[in-house]
């Protein structure tokens, strides 16, 4: 199949029903893990979730080079200190699963993130250097996706709190930031500038998506001083973790977020490559013993947490409702 084509990989086409369910059924008796929530979309769903990823996205991945000019010798530095603050009142404690207290986002939140949103808009983004420009565009990313998954809180929680609707549905591709005059949407900042300006792997793993299945809300904004070690440690971690890989019987299964962008991982292979390259010693002793990948999964739930606890409650006890 060639890279430019929009069909998915074969292995991607639907199952037959009698065969998902079958596989389903097996994997589900065998494996009770499979059946919470890190492994919510069942095996008869998977390759209809990857399909129409893969069919919206490259169809949607052309080169943008009005984005291509920078500033090598630029000393600008945006100021990110307010998502610190962001994060700091509604990140996860602990950060284990970068996961964000959206319904105290929802009710205390959105002001200040949309303020920061507003301030990162200003920036004359092709006057910064290009490591600079990298961190200020998954910064950017990040905060306005923040942002629209609070605002569509009700709707993900009526829909059994899975972000597959929102994330390849209209709000990811609404062209609602505007930079140095320029209408863009997520997806045009994915698709049409990260990842087609810089074609590395570990990019992925900078941009944030609200689903258990994808890397976590950063805790601190990327900074071109750091934003490349920053995404490798987002690699490994992810990586080593089961959101990105679990075996059965010996047969490898792999996020599904690594067959999203053909460009990045055309086949099997490189996919592989890219993972033993970050594995910690006892997954890259079992990578090292497959050549394919059998199977892919995603968990779209909404990776969200409730505190419990309203840190701005005031003395008589009032404070956001849970």
């Amino acid at each position: 199949m060639s890279k430019g084509s929009t069909r998915p990989p074969r292995r991607f086409a639907v199952r037959q029903q009698a065969r998902g369910f079958l596989l389903c059924c097996a994997l589900l008796r065998a494996w009770p893990a499979l059946a919470d929530d890190t492994f919510l979309d069942q095996a008869a769903e998977r390759g209809i979730v990857v399909e129409s990823a893969v069919e919206v996205w490259n169809q949607e991945g052309a080169a943008w080079p009005r984005w291509n000019a920078h500033d090598p010798h630029s000393r600008l530095r945006p100021d990110y200190r307010d998502w610190r603050d962001f994060m700091r009142d509604y990140g996860e404690p602990g950060h284990a699963q970068g996961a964000l207290d959206f319904v105290h986002v929802v009710n205390r939140g959105m002001g200040a993130l949309a303020k920061f949103v507003y301030l990162l808009e200003q920036v004359p983004v092709s006057s910064l250097r290009r490591d600079e420009q990298l961190a200020y565009w998954l910064n950017l990313h990040n905060a306005r996706a923040v942002e629209l998954t609070a605002a569509s809180l009700r709707t993900i929680s009526e829909d059994d709190e899975t972000t597959r609707e929102l994330v390849l549905g209209e709000k990811w591709r609404e062209k609602s930031l505007t930079v140095e005059g320029e209408a863009l949407s997520l997806v045009d900042i994915e698709r049409r500038i990260v990842m087609r300006q810089w074609p590395d792997p570990r990019v992925q793993y900078g941009l944030y998506m609200p689903a258990m299945g994808a890397p976590g809300v950063p805790q601190t904004a990327f900074t071109g001083a750091t934003v490349w070690k920053r995404l490798g440690e987002r690699a490994h971690d992810f990586i080593n973790s089961r959101r990105a890989t679990e075996f059965y019987e010996g047969q490898l299964y792999v996020s599904a977020l690594y067959f999203w962008d053909q460009g990045l991982f055309p086949n099997d292979a490189a996919v592989i490559a890219h993972l033993r390259a970050y594995a910690d010693a006892p997954l890259k002793s079992r990578l090292a013993k497959v050549r394919k990948v059998s199977a892919t999964y995603f968990n779209w739930r909404i990776n969200s947490f409730n505190s419990g606890y309203d840190r701005h409650q005031d003395r008589l006890g009032g404070g956001s409702p849970l």
